[in-house]
């Protein structure tokens, strides 16, 4: 596992995040539970089936291709820091799309401690995960340190900060977040082209097809 910092002058998530949920560049993510425009904003403990179902996913995935928004800041970010970190890897892969997640007070961002192989994923994947919030104690992903070790552990990270880890490999998920305080992220993974297998599998939340073109795209230096 490694802890990297990049520039959030010339990567801005936080903010286009904020945009791409409705809200003002400036706004405190941390408190998007107690927005009083989002209808639903308490749900019960979400489980694998439903910790992609909330109005703030909604905003996020619908906001995606808007001009100016989250892709073209995406896809600076793997051209300039994901791209050459990997650099032995390349050609490379990217998922297409990140997966959004937003931990709740009293309630979970993944719904079960999970191995990504255990979801159609490959073991050669490697997760980028990038909080745009504080990520701390309860409010953030904990981590085994080797795999089937089970001694899992709070990644604690700041805005301008992202994990890179085996998570395929890795057993990893939430605490119910006793924080008070909501942590807002995205994640992804990267796999290079030469390791990529079309053996029929789908993503386990949408049933997109774990293939070039799907799920993946080439990374654009």
């Amino acid at each position: 596992m490694t802890i990297l910092r990049y520039d959030t002058t010339r990567y801005p998530f936080r903010e286009a995040v904020a945009r791409a949920l409705g809200m003002t560049p400036d706004a405190e993510l941390e408190l998007i539970h107690e927005q009083l425009d989002m209808k639903g904003a308490y749900y019960p403990v979400l489980s694998r089936e439903t910790d992609q179902s909330t109005g703030w996913h909604r905003r996020f995935y619908s906001a995606w291709d808007h001009p100016g928004g989250l892709k073209g800041i995406y896809m600076a970010f793997l051209a300039n820091v994901v791209g050459p970190h990997h650099a032995d890897q390349a050609p490379l892969l990217n998922q297409r799309i990140p997966t959004f997640r937003v931990h709740l007070p009293w309630n979970r961002a993944i719904g079960e401690f999970h191995r990504d192989v255990d979801y159609a994923h490959q073991a050669e994947e490697v997760n980028w995960w990038v909080p745009v919030t504080e990520a701390r104690r309860t409010a953030t992903v904990w981590v085994e340190s080797e795999p089937w070790r089970g001694d899992h552990q709070p990644m604690e990270l700041g805005y301008g900060e992202v994990l890179v880890f085996s998570g395929a490999l890795l057993e990893h998920g939430n605490q119910i977040n006793r924080e008070w305080m909501t942590r807002v992220s995205f994640d992804f993974r990267v796999l290079a082209e030469s390791a990529l297998r079309d053996d029929g599998r789908r993503s386990i939340s949408v049933g997109m097809p774990m293939t070039l073109g799907a799920y993946w795209e080439r990374l654009q230096p």
